[in-house]
């Protein structure tokens, strides 16, 4: 993130307590779930399509798949990395 930056702590009881009278809260919190939700069904796809492809041997398609996870997160660039390592062992 760029710029200054508030990290907020809130105990989950008191969390849930908030959800109860405040539905823009959880409106809000069911958005943010969703997103991370949907970006966790994209990084697995992509992994699982980089396994297929590397054991097709479809070095392209394997090479656009890993590219494209790198690009999501550092973690996840690093499990795309062994991938591709794995497919040059091969």
């Amino acid at each position: 993130m760029e710029g200054p930056t508030e990290l907020l702590a809130i105990l989950g009881q008191e969390l849930l307590q908030a959800m109860r009278f405040e539905t823009d809260l959880v409106v809000e919190m069911l958005s943010l779930v969703g997103e991370r939700c949907r970006r966790s069904n994209r990084v697995i796809g992509l992994l699982l399509s980089g396994i297929e492809d590397m054991h097709r041997n479809q070095e392209e398609r394997l090479q656009l798949a890993t590219n494209e996870v790198g690009g999501i997160h550092c973690c996840v660039a690093k499990a795309s990395q062994q991938l591709q390592q794995l497919h040059e062992k091969t």
